[in-house]
């Protein structure tokens, strides 16, 4: 396979379709095991075979092909679950908006609720209460609140992520009592 890729940079077409039909079912079968009977399999395999091709003048001849192949999979994978993060917070962000703008008492943040969640926030751990107090309660952006922890955006992320899925299990916890 390694001849085959070098002759493809040197602009060999017939080397480069044959590449190509050597690692389709490599590249298909790598995003069979990660994505596990999601819809956007073809999809990626093809994301991840434009890769290939618009970075095929990366490989180094002499080196084996699969774990460059692999890094190519790997990035794509990455972006493609930034990408469906970033459109459901999208949707989540809308949605937030949307439903605080209902004028009911439905939204009524009484003082016996703030106490409710200011307990709930006292049984996780101080990062994740931070980053959820910054974020939610103080509603500073995460960006702002990232500046504010000293730590990158995506790791305030992450730990919004965790404090919420401990705030989910301490409440699932109080609900079986």
């Amino acid at each position: 396979m390694e001849e085959l890729v070098a002759k493809a940079q040197k602009g060999d077409a017939a080397a480069y379709r044959l590449f190509l039909k050597e690692i389709y079912p490599y590249v298909k079968s790598a995003m069979r095991s990660k994505l596990r009977g999601l819809v956007d399999q073809e999809d990626l395999t093809q994301e991840c075979l434009i890769g290939i091709h618009r970075n095929l003048g990366t490989y180094q001849v002499g080196k084996p092909v699969k774990p460059w192949i692999s890094a190519i999979i790997r990035y794509k994978l990455a972006d493609h679950f930034r990408k469906i993060s970033r459109k459901k917070e999208h949707v989540y962000t809308k949605l937030e908006f949307d439903v605080t703008q209902v004028p009911d008492e439905t939204n009524d943040y009484d003082e016996a609720n703030q106490q409710d969640a200011q307990e709930i926030l006292e049984r996780i751990p101080g990062k994740l209460k931070r980053a959820i107090e910054l974020t939610h309660i103080k509603g500073l952006s995460y960006s702002d609140a990232a500046d504010q922890e000293g730590i990158s955006e995506v790791a305030l992320r992450k730990r919004i992520s965790r404090g919420f899925s401990k705030i989910r299990k301490v409440v699932a916890k109080e609900m079986e009592i």
